[in-house]
């Protein structure tokens, strides 16, 4: 390595006479401002108005006046002195040694697939130019995002895609993949000589730190496994799609069919499904739907979909998977758990930051009482998730579809606000289940994505084709999904409107004594024991042998227990004789019977549960 000669001197100069400053600068993040008869004006990265720095046109010389760049504010700089700090780090006036060859050499480290040369922090080379240097090529090569202030790839572990944020471990291990490492000295004799030297994990957290990662790395907004839909109506493809944020991680030829077959072929899917009401499958229809909306960026908030069963091995979790295999994503699940490490909300947000779209709080019994999730369902984009030992990052709240499963999950007011409910019932014994070609319902719609992704394209195509018409729904908290889903559901599937059974619905789910009472119903049922007179006594025993939690039921006895469930009816009657829950309607029935004592007679109540 040896001083600049004459030569190079001279080829520097035919480098000067040939370069383009602004396209230089516009590659690295520059946005051109205006211009006049001598200069083209720019503003700095990070910047959206003012003018930055100005190249006269007749040299191609750029004068800096932001002390907000790597470029000295106040200096000049030669389009070769542009190019050695944008692309290398050199400051202006810094030794450099064989600049054209080194240019050519590293032209076919590019072609050839060669390590990059990155100069390291050191000498006259600053974090943030190297960082420049790092995250531009790891840009252009969609290897590392953008996402909620956290450097993150895309990981897969198994069969499962995920964004992982990028520790310095991590990058320093990404660096030698892609790069060979130097740093700058001072030589013995003068001058200034390279050395292969190794990223330190402080310089990599360093790096990390800096804004050249946002300037420079794609902004990820949310993994899709197979091609999703633009907002107007377009078929986005494998790869990065900058405007969407969406990272399409599979090719997958959608074929997209006439409308009416669409429709018929969706209707198909739910046919095995035994509906509470008509408005149940217009909200399973809408919950086949809602995933391509929310992967396009169409709605600022859409509801958590409740699958809701009144037995066990309804399908509720079936429902879910058709659903995501559908869109070919991985459910991941979110079980129930109280405070403390690995708690409900720690386990939500670990999924959150792993950027997959269908997350599944699976199976819930109980109250579930979670304002982190219910912040997360009104938040209208950036939300904050703290991950052990990664630190807090934001994450775009509008890029999930939430489900939650459960034969029977009371939720607090606003969690019910903040719900579309698909109720679910078992199908009788001896039901014949459709035999599909492919093996079950599942492996059918794996094996004919293409077209029935292609028949949700097609339905949703032809509501952006008709203006994106809402209806004029008021009954539900989030407007838009709501009025946008009705018009689909009635105009295009003619199915019963969207909300019809809801509300009651809803109110029993956030109703603690409406709650239990459905669930006594549903172990009534099971027992074979509707339209008989039960008592207090007898419908606590039933309680005890499912494991059912009887409300305010502290003592555990049988005689608390038993005046628990009595008040639990006498508040949910409120003096009437009957009152209709969910699927049931229960008598209450008062006669005179003799004291154990046999002294006297009391009053003693029993309810009889019937099918509405």
């Amino acid at each position: 390595m040896r001083n600049l000669d004459s030569v190079y001197n001279r080829l520097i100069e035919e480098f000067n006479t040939e370069a383009d400053v602004s396209e230089m600068l516009e590659k690295a993040g520059w946005n051109f401002h205006s211009e006049n008869e001598e200069y083209l004006h720019f503003t700095r990265p990070g910047k959206t108005t003012g003018i930055s720095g100005s190249i006269r046109k007749d040299n191609q010389i750029f004068h800096v006046f932001s002390s907000s760049t790597n470029f000295v504010e106040g200096e000049s700089y030669s389009p070769f002195q542009v190019f050695a700090l944008l692309e290398f780090g050199i400051h202006k006036g810094g030794e450099y040694f064989d600049p054209l060859a080194y240019l050519e050499h590293q032209k076919e480290q590019k072609q050839k697939g060669d390590k990059i040369d990155l100069i390291l922090p050191s000498l006259d080379v600053s974090i943030s130019a190297c960082a420049e240097h790092l995250f531009r090529v790891f840009g252009e090569k969609k290897e590392l995002f953008y996402r909620g202030g956290k450097v993150q790839e895309i990981e897969t572990l198994g069969s499962e895609d995920m964004l992982s944020t990028v520790g310095a471990d991590r990058l320093c291990s990404l660096m030698e993949r892609y790069f060979r490492t130097i740093t700058r000295h001072e030589g013995k004799e003068g001058g200034k000589i390279m050395k292969a030297s190794p990223c330190k994990k402080d310089i990599a957290s360093r790096l990390l730190e800096t804004d050249a990662a946002r300037q420079f790395l794609p902004e990820i907004r949310i993994l899709a496994k197979s091609p999703i839909l633009s907002k107007d109506g377009r078929v986005l493809q494998k790869g990065f799609d900058a405007e969407s944020k969406t990272f399409v991680l599979r090719d997958l030829q959608v074929k997209i069919p006439v409308l009416e077959n669409g429709i018929r072929w969706l209707k198909g899917l739910l046919r095995d499904f035994s509906f509470a009401s008509p408005g149940d499958r217009s909200r399973a229809i809408a919950a086949l739907l809602t995933p391509a909306l929310v992967l396009a960026g169409f709605f600022k908030r859409v509801p958590i979909c409740v699958v809701e069963a009144d037995q066990s091995q309804t399908g509720k979790g079936y429902f879910v998977q058709l659903n995501a295999t559908m869109y070919d994503e991985q459910v991941r699940f979110v079980t129930q758990r109280q405070g403390g490490v690995g708690s409900f909300d720690e386990s939500l947000a670990a999924r959150l930051a792993e950027g997959n779209a269908f997350i599944s709080l699976d199976n819930l019994r109980g109250r579930l009482d979670s304002p982190y999730l219910e912040a997360l369902l009104t938040a209208d984009g950036l939300f904050s998730v703290r991950i052990p030992y990664r630190g807090e990052m934001q994450i775009d709240s509008r890029s999930f579809c939430l489900f939650l499963t459960s034969n029977g999950v009371e939720l607090t007011k606003d969690l019910a606000n903040r719900m579309s409910l698909v109720r679910l019932r078992k199908q009788p014994s001896g039901y014949s289940f459709k035999s599909w070609k492919e093996g079950d319902l599942i492996e059918h719609v794996a094996a004919n994505r293409p077209f029935l992704l292609g028949a949700v394209f097609a339905v949703l195509q032809q509501w952006i084709t008709e203006g994106r018409p809402k209806t004029s729904e008021q009954r539900h908290s989030f407007r838009d999904w709501a009025q946008s889903m009705d018009w689909i559901i009635q105009n295009l599937f003619e199915e019963a409107p969207l909300l019809d059974g809801f509300i009651e619905a809803k109110e029993r789910s956030s109703n603690t004594n409406l709650s239990f009472i459905r669930q006594i119903g549903v172990l009534v049922e099971r027992a074979g024991r509707l339209r008989m007179p039960l008592t207090a006594t007898e419908i606590f025993r039933l309680c005890e042998e499912d494991g059912l939690e009887i409300p305010n039921h502290q003592e555990r006895s049988e005689e608390h227990g038993r005046m628990q469930i009595g008040k639990v009816f006498r508040h949910a009657l409120n003096g009437k004789e009957s009152i209709e829950v969910d699927d049931y309607r229960i008598h209450a029935i008062a006669q005179r019977v003799q004291r154990d004592d046999r002294r006297g007679s009391r009053e003693m109540k029993t309810y009889e549960f019937h099918r509405r």
